[in-house]
């Protein structure tokens, strides 16, 4: 064999492995490409909202330079100790409340002391002239404008910057209660990393309410679970796949359910725009 043929030889034994090698390489990246999720456009608007409230948030803590020996939130939360919370733990309500008990919402309701405030409602010395603890969603139904054992309200309902904010949100500097809103049914309780933690009640006739970044849910809570109004759902929390201030997500929703969209397929509403229950 001369060494020619040596030579050809060698030079097709490498072009098969580069070849080889290649063809692994393009796979391996395919596979890589398959795994990569592009994000919707409703999760990177949440982000982006979220971004700017903690932005906010952080600037107005630095304004108002709190005394460092004074009690302060959680590490986790970036939001500011409201004017009316002490930043004292609340106490925990160990039994779920029962089917129809109205008396755990609060009676009124205070804005946060941020500034500014995204769709703030109007307010007389800090407190929200248009809140009723109960508001008739339906000539049948009353929900809770505020499902929470305590909080102030740290953002309104409608646009916020170049969004649509379609709820309202609650803050408090401990990880405090959460409440069905009203009598109705599990729909869905999921985690989604817009969302956190997430749980919507079918109300019937079109009816549903969603909250959103609980720390967790309540025990015994799966889908088709009858819930009352009162009743305990978890806690106030942060959970998303990015960093958020302690608060609640709360949602008014109304339409027909479309299996595919989901509870994102439904209209949302302004509770403020609800007169106060009979």
């Amino acid at each position: 064999m001369t060494r020619r043929h040596h030579l050809s030889i060698w030079v097709g034994l490498m072009a098969c492995i580069t070849i080889t090698a290649c063809e692994q390489a393009q796979m391996e990246l395919e596979e890589m490409r398959d795994s990569v999720r592009v994000p919707d456009r409703e999760e990177v608007a949440a982000a982006v909202e979220t971004l700017v409230e903690d932005t906010r948030a952080e600037l107005n803590r630095e304004i108002q330079d709190p005394d460092p020996d004074q009690a302060t939130a959680p590490a986790e939360s970036t939001g500011p100790v409201p004017r009316h919370i002490a930043a004292t733990p609340p106490s925990p309500q160990t039994e779920p409340a029962s089917a129809g008990q109205a008396d755990v919402f609060p009676q009124t309701l205070q804005l946060c002391d941020m500034n500014p405030i995204a769709n703030a409602p109007e307010t007389q010395d800090g407190v929200i002239t248009a809140y009723a603890p109960l508001v008739q969603a339906r000539a049948d139904l009353a929900l809770a404008m505020a499902p929470v054992a305590e909080g102030c309200l740290s953002s309104g309902f409608g646009p916020r910057g170049d969004s649509l904010h379609k709820g309202v949100d609650f803050y408090h500097n401990m990880n405090t209660t959460i409440y069905a809103a009203g009598p109705g049914t599990i729909k869905e309780i999921k985690y989604r990393n817009d969302y956190g933690n997430m749980i919507v009640i079918d109300h019937g006739a079109g009816v549903y309410t969603r909250y959103a970044h609980l720390a967790h849910f309540a025990a015994g809570l799966e889908d088709g679970t009858p819930v009352g109004m009162g009743q305990t759902l978890g806690a106030m929390g942060n959970t998303a796949s990015y960093r958020i201030p302690i608060h609640l997500h709360y949602e008014l929703l109304e339409g027909e359910w479309d299996p595919e969209a989901g509870s994102f397929g439904l209209e949302p509403v302004d509770m403020f725009s609800l007169p106060p229950a009979n």
